[in-house]
């Protein structure tokens, strides 16, 4: 929210016109799928925070007539409820959900560990942060922790965890963590 102020503030120092701007948030809010508003802005229920903020700084100001206070208020009050019930992003699971969403298939580590690490007898483990849509298929994976470090076990590893399916019982995008390993077989 801190962020999403200073971003508000840095916007009206450029152009000075908090009923636009509030208009274009509300705009975006109402427009976007649930799933692109991440990227326009982080929480959606801090919209009417926002919208509120903004038009806090010009309230007074004799160039907002009573009608166009109120059209504002009214358009954040819309949007919150329009965003009320919009997802906020994949649910992460906890350790009690986590057997919930099962590995199911993937293709096969080896053909995703370097070459130069297997010649050089490298083994290691990789953690990484997986969103899992509905329908278990990896939509975004990411390292988290890599061992050795900066080999290249990592960048193996989210390329391999983007072929993985998962049987996912809750039926919501999620965020399940795991542990992928890398090991030179006998």
């Amino acid at each position: 929210l801190l962020a999403e102020f200073t971003s508000d503030q840095e916007v009206l120092l450029g152009i000075k016109d908090p009923a636009t701007y509030a208009r274009i948030l509300v705009q975006l809010a109402a427009d976007l799928p649930p799933a692109d508003v991440a990227l326009a802005m982080s929480v959606r229920a801090h919209l009417a925070t926002r919208v509120n903020r903004i038009m806090e700084g010009n309230m007074n100001s004799l160039r907002l007539s009573r009608g166009r206070k109120f059209a504002l208020a009214g358009a954040s009050l819309i949007a919150t409820v329009l965003c009320g019930g919009c997802a906020s992003g994949p649910h992460v699971l906890s350790s009690a959900e986590d057997p919930k969403v099962t590995w199911v298939s993937g293709a096969p580590l080896s053909q995703f560990y370097p070459a130069e690490l297997v010649k050089r007898h490298v083994e290691g483990q990789v953690v990484v942060r997986l969103t899992v849509d509905r329908v278990g298929q990896v939509t975004h994976a990411s390292v988290v922790n890599e061992k050795p470090a900066g080999v290249g076990l990592g960048e193996a590893a989210v390329h391999a965890a983007r072929t993985f399916r998962f049987n996912n019982t809750l039926s919501e995008p999620v965020i399940k963590t795991m542990q992928v390993k890398f090991a030179l077989k006998d």
